[in-house]
């Protein structure tokens, strides 16, 4: 049974918009961490200076650690992808009006959300590459999800 147009539009655009917001929140603890491995070195790269000039090395010591955002959004990055993948799926089947650039690009960011959960199952028979698989998947389907947005605009 399909829905009526408006509302079928409607809810297009919310799974839409949640899906950015979920991809967003699965995004945010990884430029963190990079953000907060950028401070450390830019801290040691102080204290390695300022114990040149004092022979004070207690700079080194005050490294930031990952904070509340980080960890929380973290521990809840696997139920955000599998809620992400249900909002995709849905927005996938509401939005779906015949083969276009916008449902074909959409299609292939589907493909690559798969792929980044089937790395993740798979992540102990993978082995150590399973994280750099899953980190470039996850660039790739971004990088296509802005091209996806921007050519439905």
């Amino acid at each position: 049974m399909r829905m009526q147009h408006r509302y079928g539009a409607t809810l297009h655009v919310i799974t839409g918009v949640l899906c950015l917001v979920l991809l967003a929140l699965l995004f945010v603890p990884y430029v963190l961490k990079l953000v907060r491995q950028q401070q450390n070195k830019s801290l040691e790269l102080r204290a390695e200076y300022s114990s040149v000039d004092s022979c004070d090395s207690s700079m080194s010591s005050k490294k930031k650690r990952p904070g509340k955002v980080e960890k929380a959004l973290r521990s809840a990055h696997g139920y955000l992808g599998k809620v992400f993948l249900i909002v995709v799926v849905i927005h996938a089947l509401v939005a779906f009006k015949g083969f276009t650039l916008v449902s074909v690009l959409g299609f292939i960011c589907f493909a690559l959300a798969l792929l980044l959960f089937i790395t993740y199952l798979r992540r102990k028979h993978l082995g150590k590459k399973w994280l750099a698989m899953h980190r470039h998947l996850a660039f790739g389907m971004l990088a296509l999800v802005i091209v996806h947005v921007f050519v439905q605009l």
